[in-house]
């Protein structure tokens, strides 16, 4: 029978450590373990002190200077400081290394062999030294938060700013909702005679002119245009409008366009129903309906402000057709040399509902809680125009859950019942009352049939 293979003897030096491995390892020392753990841990302390301040200050530096350039999160330029970090700390483990083995020192005690290091309790005091080092390490690398500004820079254009100051900053939008809000805009130029949007054409978006304006025309029977109003920048209102306009000039309805699929998001399905153009040189924000959706859902001052400005756009625009009204009334009189017609008050509307539309403006003004300076303008206005007397003021006040002293300090403790839904159930009426066609009222109107 053939001989059976048997493998070779080990070399002497092996079988001389599987015999050293066979025997009992000696535990090692109290003072052992201690010396390993300082081995194992102060480097950690290192390592996770260079990653945290690196990661820190990187990080706050690309936020407020790449950061605002691009657009990106906090959370993306963390990220990026935290790559820079991971990058530096390699080259920086060596440097780590020797100048904690200058801490430890040298040992005192027998060092421990390989055996012994696979041990369970050299394994378990590796492990926590490990973890205790790092979360020292990082702790002490968050030294540099107690330095650093808690909100980084806004930066603003000129063009930015000027609209934020003369259409959103008075309606109590803070200057980070601002910022959030065009970082989901894209600016436009408009020439004059350049078409916003055409009639019978789908709209999408929310637009508020920052400068310029733009014209809404409907279609005629004969295909011609008809101008209906103007919408204007907040910031030009004041300006003279320009020699194409008529002596009693066309009404101005706002800023914002396409604002009231914001009020019923079932419009947006609709044909957009005016032809909207360029009067002269504008510059115009959109934004798409979806982007400026979420962030009023997001931020209920977004939403508070947008709103405001919609509402008192269109009481503003009732109060100038009483103005237009009468002007061309006047214009009338003087190419015929009629009598001239005397002017009452109120202009925008009869004596029997001025103060019911009093409080109905004061309930929009005070839903967020907050009276800010456009609306306490615009109320004081609307009472000098209208004759409202003090008392009818005190008992509008009264009537929205306000007294004269809150209204006197300009805000009340919380917030009053149905915020942005007293302004969004009073637009639709204003609209009709207006006269203003829009995808709004025309919807109401098929509801109505």
């Amino acid at each position: 029978p053939p001989a059976r293979f048997s493998p070779p003897p080990p070399p002497p030096a092996v079988a001389a450590r599987q015999q050293k491995a066979s025997a009992k390892v000696e535990p090692p020392s109290r003072a052992q373990l201690w010396r390993l753990a300082l081995a194992n841990g102060v480097p950690f302390v290192g390592f996770g002190f260079a990653d945290n301040v690196i990661m820190i200050l990187a990080g706050d530096a690309i936020d407020k200077s790449i950061g605002v350039t691009l657009g990106i999160s906090t959370l993306a330029a963390a990220g990026f400081g935290n790559l820079l970090s991971d990058v530096v700390g390699i080259g920086a483990g060596d440097v780590i290394d020797r100048y904690s083995e200058k801490i430890i020192g040298k040992p005192k005690t027998k060092a421990l062999s390989l055996e012994q290091l696979a041990l369970r309790s050299c394994r378990i005091v590796k492990t926590w030294a490990t973890i205790i080092g790092i979360t020292v390490g990082c702790l002490l690398g968050m030294a540099p938060l107690l330095f650093l500004g808690e909100k980084k820079e806004l930066y603003f254009t000129k063009e930015e700013m000027a609209l934020y100051e003369s259409a959103l900053r008075p309606y109590g939008v803070s200057p980070d909702n601002f910022f959030a809000m065009m970082r989901k805009s894209n600016w436009r130029t408009l020439q004059p005679g350049e078409a916003l949007v055409r009639a019978g054409e789908s709209m999408d978006r929310i637009v508020l002119v920052a400068t310029g304006s733009v014209d809404s025309y409907e279609t005629a029977p004969d295909g011609s245009l008809k101008r209906l109003y103007r919408y204007r920048a907040k910031r030009d209102i004041a300006r003279p409008q320009d020699s194409t306009v008529n002596s009693f000039q066309v009404p101005i309805r706002g800023c914002v366009i396409g604002g009231t699929a914001l009020l019923d998001p079932s419009v947006r399905a609709q044909p957009y129903p005016s032809t909207a153009l360029a009067a002269e040189p504008a510059r115009v924000v959109e934004f798409s309906y979806g982007a400026l959706r979420s962030a009023m859902d997001e931020n209920p001052a977004i939403e508070a402000a947008i709103l405001n400005v919609l509402y008192f756009d269109l009481v503003e625009g009732l109060r100038r057709r009483g103005q237009y009204d009468y002007a061309a009334k006047e214009a009338a009189r003087k190419a015929t040399g009629g009598p001239v017609a005397p002017r009452k008050l109120p202009t925008i509307m009869q004596e029997d509902v001025r103060v019911t539309m009093y409080e109905l403006i004061m309930r929009v003004a005070l839903a967020d809680g907050v009276v800010h300076s456009a609306e306490r303008e615009f109320l004081a206005k609307y009472q000098m125009e209208n004759a409202i007397t003090d008392e009818e003021h005190i008992a509008s006040l009264a009537a929205n859950g306000w007294t004269a002293a809150q209204w006197d300090a300009g805000v009340q403790e919380g917030q009053l019942e149905g915020g942005t839904a007293a302004i969004k159930s009073a637009i639709p009426d204003l609209l009709t009352q207006a006269g203003i066609k829009s995808r709004l009222t025309t919807d109401r109107g098929k509801d109505k049939k």
